[in-house]
């Protein structure tokens, strides 16, 4: 309440994607809470200064809100949220929306959806190191066979077109591969 005002003792320290340590004392009778201290603990000014930094930035911050719960810590968010803000600050620009997509991944295996990439996720066949298909909905990549009847059936059913199972390269698979930062990675899908 009132922290964003420019007298406001807290005007230099709340900045999209600073890091910062905050006393809100919770009431359980109010949403709206009062912050009653703020201290700067990480700077970031060069995504201040850059609209497209900034706008990744917000992008991530808006998706750990999103995908968190209020009152509960997840450890396992912050440092990816945290990770992704430096990341952001000082990869080259062209590897921004890499940089963005890696982010994600790690997030959903943050909150447990790790994407299935070296078998089938629906039937537990090897995938082929040649163009597979892609699943949201059955949780990573599938065969071409279970890829076609997933298709068909979200088709069928009218579910939305993000859960629709894809055609995907092998160069796609490789690449979600590196982003999920398998160690060995996948047999069929890194040669």
């Amino acid at each position: 309440k009132g922290a964003r005002r420019p007298k406001s003792k807290f005007a230099g320290s709340l900045e999209v994607s600073w890091q910062v340590h905050i006393a809100c004392p919770v009431r359980d009778d109010r949403d709206l809470h009062n912050l009653t201290e703020a201290e700067t603990v990480r700077a970031r000014p060069r995504l201040l200064a850059d609209l497209t930094r900034l706008s990744y930035a917000a992008a991530a911050c808006e998706i750990v809100d999103r995908l968190s719960l209020d009152h509960e810590p997840n450890r396992r968010l912050y440092l990816c949220l945290t990770g992704v803000l430096g990341g952001i600050e000082e990869v080259a620009s062209e590897q921004l929306e890499a940089l963005f997509w890696y982010f994600q991944l790690r997030v959903a295996e943050a909150l447990g959806y790790r994407p299935e990439l070296a078998n089938c996720a629906n039937c537990g066949t090897l995938l082929p190191a040649e163009a597979a298909w892609f699943s949201p909905g059955l949780g990573g990549g599938v065969c071409r066979d279970c890829g076609r009847q997933d298709a068909a059936e979200q088709d069928g059913q009218g579910a939305p077109d993000y859960l629709r199972a894809r055609k995907i390269s092998a160069d796609s698979l490789r690449l979600l591969v590196l982003l999920r930062g398998d160690p060995g990675g996948t047999t069929t899908a890194t040669g």
